[in-house]
Parts: structure tokens; sequence; C-alpha cells
């Protein structure tokens, strides 16, 4: 079952889900990660919902697809900003977004591989997002399939520590160097 996020109704049921009194054993420092959160249907001709399937207002997914993952995130964020009052600004890391998601949520890549192939291209991935405003993103460290070899794990340690240079000179010295590394 996939909530309609498009549906205001729908939006504010899903963030009251995360009141204290809905959420039990939950505190107020509750931090979420939504994960696999746009409609992904893997057993048929499209890898998305069927076309006849649409959102409230009449959008078919295929014109609003993207939007879903960021309206998830969004209603999180809200449903968390309620139950601390407005006092605690939320943590959400999310895997599917869209432009503006970043008022509202980090980013995470998805799965990659313990392979070189994989960290090379998060270089690019990660600072390509930034620069259009996700500033706080990120990868899986080391790979999430595999098992990286003691190299490779330190590597991805070394350039993961690039968002927090504060000097663009630094950024390039060490991007520089970690494709130097990882091409030789």
């Amino acid at each position: 079952m996939w909530l309609d996020y498009f549906n205001p109704e729908i939006s504010k049921w899903y963030s009251q889900r995360y009141s204290l009194e809905n959420y039990k054993g939950s505190t107020k420092n509750l931090f979420i990660w939504n994960d696999m959160n746009e409609p992904s249907v893997f057993n048929g001709p499209e890898v998305t919902f069927p076309k006849d399937v649409l959102h409230h207002g009449g959008w078919e997914d295929r014109d609003v697809h993207n939007l879903y993952g960021m309206l998830q995130h969004m209603a999180t964020f809200q449903g968390l900003l309620d139950r601390s009052h407005g006092q605690q600004r939320p943590f959400i890391l999310t895997r599917s977004f869209f432009a503006g998601s970043q008022r509202t949520s980090a980013v995470w890549t998805g799965d990659n591989a313990a392979h070189w192939s994989h960290l090379k291209m998060s270089i690019p991935m990660l600072l390509s997002l930034s620069v259009t405003g996700m500033g706080f993103v990120g990868a899986d460290v080391g790979g999430f399939f595999f098992n990286p070899d003691a190299k490779l794990l330190v590597r991805w340690y070394q350039v993961r520590a690039l968002p927090f240079f504060s000097d663009f000179q630094a950024i390039f010295e060490c991007l520089a160097w970690c494709f130097s590394t990882i091409l030789s």
C-alpha cells in the first residue's frame, strides 16, 4: 500500500503518526530514515505504478513520480516538528528527493558497492548535488554491498571528509589527490 501524499488529508494523517501518543515507545529526539520512499514495483512492465493509477488531483505517477518521496519527507518533517512543538529541528534522511528537499531532509544516494568505481562515481555525484543546493548529502562509506579491502575503506573515509573542508582550495587539492590515488 502506498499513501497518496498529494492528498493534504493523507499528509496530515501521516504527520500525526509521529505524535508521542501515536508512536508508542518513541522519544522527542527521534530521527527518521525514509528509505525506499518512492513508488517502486519490481514485478511488472514498468518500475513504478501502472499508468492507470492516479494520485490525488488526477495526476499520473509518471508526471509526479519524483515529487512523491519529497512529499513523504515533508510530511515526516512536519510530524516531527509538531511533536516537539516547533522546538527541535527534525533530522530526516531520505533517498528519494526533489528540488527543495534540502529544506526538510538530508539525502543519501542509495545502495552502492564496495568497488573503486563506486567510490569514484560518488565524488562527482555528491559534489553535483551540493552545487544544486543539496548541501547535506552522503553515500554509504565503504559500500553497502560486498566488503571493501583495507585500502578502499581508508579511501572512502578520506573522501567523506570533503563536506567539512571550509575552503575550496583544500577541497580541490584533496580531490586531485583522491583521483590520482583512485586512478593509480
